[in-house]
């Protein structure tokens, strides 16, 4: 079997029994509705990770079937040896990712040890629910040194977990590394770069329809795009790599040619710049339009502050047993899904300190709806502050997955909390535009 009858016989493989594809697609979404955070019920996330390591040992089921040259999908039985065999790789993934995993969290306990818990929660589901994980970090060197050894690893993980599958599911063979590197070294390494890279290329293809399928249902039903995505596009991508995977561990006829090796090279490259170019200029259904930093700013100044702003911005005061003062960069200011500022000047109650002002603004507590991926001190015009910043992943309240950043300080009695609100999308591009207001606030 060449390289391309490995790609088609795995684009192939997941309809050879429609059955048990339901049957991991409903799995799927079982699995992802129960680790969705802050659901009404405490702890039901725990049954979904437990529940997703059945589905994770069904994945090495599809490897070990594969290898014997089975051509329909494995039915659904022997659950308890699918557990165990999910728990087996799950194992497998943290050794060889362990040194990934300990500059994140190294970096991370030293900068933002805020980000702990985001952390090992992503780390332990395997996957993050309306977002990815790098929203929790800064990107820095460490994260690109990450990136990188996830990225040569990945190939060499798959293929120790296909050696243990060969060698009857013994969680130890996947740690035989020398049996593991003659293997792939029979096959070739640059017969095992051109399949990953070809595997990469599909994944992707399917991740951006998938993104498209979000998109459009979104428009119907924000909840449609997850069903859709759990029943066929997860379960799709895992038998397809599974299968992918056996099949090229059972060796290869192909010695690939420089030629071929490059156009893949050419094809993952162009297709990865067209997709982060259109990514970045427009997104179906929600707002991901790259907008060019405002240099040109106007002055407000009213309420006991002045600070600058875009002058393509739109100001909205609001009075009342608070000053809360808007800004939005579009002339639609219900439209939740655009930029948003929003400060709000709040008198303390009587008898409240300053200092027990700040303090409860530091002991602030996670919005529902919402996860808090970071909190730090900072200053705002010579004013100790505490910042937030969350990720709002609920359908009920926004339509797509928001990026809220909130700072508060006190002041001679009244307390000022900033909102700075974008699609998680936009968020970065949008914090150029926040930060002028931020870097010029003075409270009078």
């Amino acid at each position: 079997m060449n390289m391309e009858e490995i790609i088609k016989d795995s684009l192939r493989y997941p309809f050879s029994d429609k059955k048990n594809l339901l049957i991991y697609g409903i799995i799927s979404l079982i699995v992802i509705i129960l680790t969705i955070e802050e659901l009404i019920i405490p702890f039901l996330f725990i049954i979904g990770y437990l529940i997703g390591f059945i589905a994770l040992g069904y994945s090495f089921k599809i490897i070990s079937a594969s290898l014997n040259n089975t051509t329909k999908l494995p039915d659904f039985n022997s659950w308890t040896s699918m557990f165990k065999d999910g728990i087996k790789v799950l194992i497998v993934a943290i050794v060889y990712f362990l040194p990934a995993i300990l500059i994140l969290l190294i970096v991370n306990i030293i900068f933002s040890p805020s980000n702990i818990i985001g952390i090992l929660s992503v780390l332990i589901s395997g996957s993050s629910i309306g977002g990815s994980i790098l929203p929790l970090f800064e990107i820095g060197p460490e994260i690109i040194i990450i990136v990188l050894y996830t990225i040569i690893l990945i190939p060499i993980f798959l293929m120790s977990v296909a050696h243990m599958a060969n060698n009857n599911g013994k969680l130890e063979a996947a740690f035989k590394f020398r049996e593991i590197i003659n293997k792939i070294s029979s096959n070739g390494w640059i017969n095992l770069s051109a399949w990953y890279m070809l595997t990469i290329l599909v994944v992707l293809v399917i991740y951006e329809i998938g993104i498209f399928v979000i998109n459009i249902s979104g428009l119907i039903n924000p909840y449609l795009g997850i069903i859709l995505i759990s029943l066929i596009l997860v379960p799709y991508v895992s038998i397809f790599t599974s299968r992918s995977t056996a099949l090229f561990y059972n060796g290869l006829n192909l010695h690939t040619s420089g030629k071929y090796f490059l156009a893949i090279i050419v094809l993952l490259l162009t297709f990865l710049v067209l997709s982060f170019s259109v990514g970045n200029i427009t997104n179906i259904g929600g707002s991901n339009t790259i907008k060019p930093y405002n240099s040109t700013t106007n002055t407000f100044s009213g309420s006991g502050v002045s600070f600058n702003f875009p002058s393509n911005w739109n100001v909205q005061t609001n009075y009342g047993s608070q000053t809360d003062i808007s800004l939005y960069n579009d002339n639609n200011s219900n439209d939740i899904q655009n930029p948003l500022y929003e400060l709000s000047i709040i008198p303390n109650p009587i008898g409240l300190s300053d200092q027990d002002s700040l303090e409860s603004l530091q002991n602030m507590q996670t919005q529902t709806g919402s996860q808090e991926i970071s909190n730090k001190t900072i200053e705002v015009d010579n004013n100790t502050a505490y910042e937030y910043v969350y990720i709002i992943n609920d359908p009920s309240i926004f339509p797509v997955t928001m990026t809220d950043q909130e700072i508060g300080f006190v002041k001679n009695g009244t307390t000022y909390i900033m909102d700075f609100m974008a699609p998680s999308t936009d968020f970065n591009n949008e914090k150029q535009n926040f930060n002028i207001i931020l870097n010029t606030l003075k409270i009078k």
